[in-house]
């Protein structure tokens, strides 16, 4: 088994993994951000919506939305690539015999 073999198998794993994790990190910085600016305003450059607890919901809105919504449908975009691009090797190993990973 040679490891580029190896290392491209997994590179579909791991972009699942980042995209969780990115999720996780987005929606800790938006409640730090949420939070911080509770306190000094909202700065000039950020679009608001109505008052400030419209605008909160608003961007909490936003990151659920990528949470619920578009994590998953990046899983399971990442999952069929790695089965296009790998799968075919399991099926042609064992049509063949042989046990390639």
């Amino acid at each position: 088994m040679s490891t580029d073999r190896h290392t491209a198998g997994l590179r579909y794993p791991l972009g699942v993994v980042a995209l969780v994790v990115a999720a996780l990190l987005l929606h800790v910085a938006v409640g730090q951000f949420v939070a911080t600016t509770a306190i000094t305003g909202f700065p000039m450059w950020l679009p608001i919506a109505g008052s400030l607890g419209e605008t909160v919901l608003v961007y909490e809105w936003g990151v659920m939305r990528f949470g619920f919504a578009l994590v998953p449908a990046g899983a399971f975009w990442l999952g069929a690539q790695y089965e296009r691009t790998n799968g075919w090797r399991r099926r042609k190993s064992r049509e063949n015999g042989t046990n390639a990973v």
